[in-house]
């Protein structure tokens, strides 16, 4: 099991911009193009911590050149997944107050 992040972290959503638009600029339009529901956008906390190359997409199963790593929190149990731009900007949409981008404290 993963372990929580840590205490000492500074959450940040203003630093989160979309990298690109969604298609049409209509998250439903997105989900059902991808085949999901906005209750599937429902998490405790999505903390991106970095970024990946070349990976595929945990929700779309897209692979686009470039995802973030995100810790997912659902329901108590945590998760680190690649996610592309397009379905965080969803996350986002949907659940605004539990997306972050993650930043370690300066020393």
């Amino acid at each position: 099991m993963i372990a929580p992040l840590h205490q000492d972290v500074i959450w940040k959503l203003e630093e989160l911009i979309p990298e690109s638009p969604k298609r049409d600029g209509s998250a439903e339009a997105y989900l059902h193009e991808i085949g999901k529901t906005p209750d599937e956008f429902m998490c405790d906390t999505l903390a991106i911590t970095g970024t990946n190359a070349g990976e595929e997409c945990f929700v779309c199963r897209q692979k686009p050149k470039t995802t973030k790593l995100c810790r997912i929190n659902q329901n108590g149990s945590f998760s680190d997944i690649s996610i592309c731009t397009d379905c965080i900007n969803v996350f986002v949409e949907y659940n605004p107050e539990s997306v972050f981008n993650l930043k370690t404290k300066e020393k």
